[in-house]
């Protein structure tokens, strides 16, 4: 990921700073999550969504390799999701 100008990446982020860090649209985001398969935001300010780049950050580093099956996968998203369940 880029950082700022500053050289400073935020903590946490809106749905169109998380878009341009990781070079997707919205709706893809907002569908990974309904799936499971991306963190969901944190809490809301208003009616923006925030993400924390930390847990973002840690999904990306985990995503499968071409090699791994429908069953690693599904593991791997289970287990994400237990773990952001119990932060």
């Amino acid at each position: 990921m880029s950082a700022g100008r500053d050289g400073f990446i935020p903590p946490y982020m809106d749905l169109a700073t998380l878009c341009k860090h990781i070079c997707c649209s919205d709706r893809a985001i907002e569908q990974w999550v309904a799936m499971g398969q991306f963190p969901a935001p944190v809490k809301r300010l208003g009616n923006k969504k925030i993400w924390r780049w930390k847990d973002v950050e840690e999904h990306l580093a985990v995503q499968p390799s071409n090699g791994d099956n429908p069953d690693q996968v599904a593991e791997r998203i289970r287990k994400a999701a237990e773990a952001a369940s119990r932060r």
